[in-house]
Parts: C-alpha cells; structure tokens; sequence
C-alpha cells in the first residue's frame, strides 16, 4: 500500500517474507545494497512459528478475519517507510537472519557459515 503525503514525499506500508520459519532474529538488513538506517522506521518481524498471530497493522486495513497469520512464514512489516531516500520507489531489501541452532550432528549444525556471492544463482 503506497501512502502520498505532500508533493514530494512518498511513503510505503508493506510485508516482507523473509524465509521458511522459525528464525530466532534479524541482524542487519539492506536497502538498495548499502546498510539501512532503522533509526525513525517503524518496523518489526514474526519468526514464522506456528503460534504466530496476525500483525495489528495489517488487520486494521484488511480486517480481522481476511488477516492470516502466515504461520510458517518469516516476515517483517514496515510502517509509512519514507521512500524519498530510495527514488520515491521500494527499495531491494536484504535481510540478515538467524535460525535456531541444529541437531550438532547434522551437516546443517557442523556448518559455521555461508557465505552467499551477489548474483549468483542456480545458472553460475
């Protein structure tokens, strides 16, 4: 949902879906590949678990009962993001997120990191 205010000032409220859930937090997170400044932004996340309930937000605007609750789902929503910064459009969004620690035994838990190259992708 994109909100004008004034001549020259665009704002946007929107959700993210970040990944497959549960995430135990959100570390840094980009707009158009430089680090994005949080300080004034009304923001939060859902760790995508299966008690998750529905964002206040998005309920006011949609209604209660047409608000899922995107159970599984990892997702940040932001309020009235000032887009003045980014063009007047949305930005890109990278996010940075941390998962519950693995079984120490799985290759999932031996690994210590991973390092993702920038537009890399199934064909490279």
């Amino acid at each position: 949902m994109l909100v004008m205010r004034g001549l020259s000032h665009a704002y946007a409220s929107f959700a993210v879906a970040l990944c497959e859930g549960p995430i135990t937090g959100i570390g840094r997170i980009w707009a158009d590949g430089k680090p994005m400044d949080l300080s004034g932004v009304t923001w939060r996340w859902y760790p995508g678990d299966e008690a998750q309930t529905a964002d206040p937000f998005i309920a006011a605007r949609m209604g209660a009962a047409n608000t899922p609750a995107y159970r599984g789902t990892a997702y940040a929503v932001f309020e009235e993001l000032a887009l003045s910064t980014y063009g007047n459009r949305l930005p890109q969004l990278s996010f940075e997120v941390f998962r519950p620690l693995a079984d120490p035994d799985t290759a999932e838990g031996l690994t210590r990191a991973v390092t993702m190259i920038p537009a890399s992708g199934e064909f490279t």
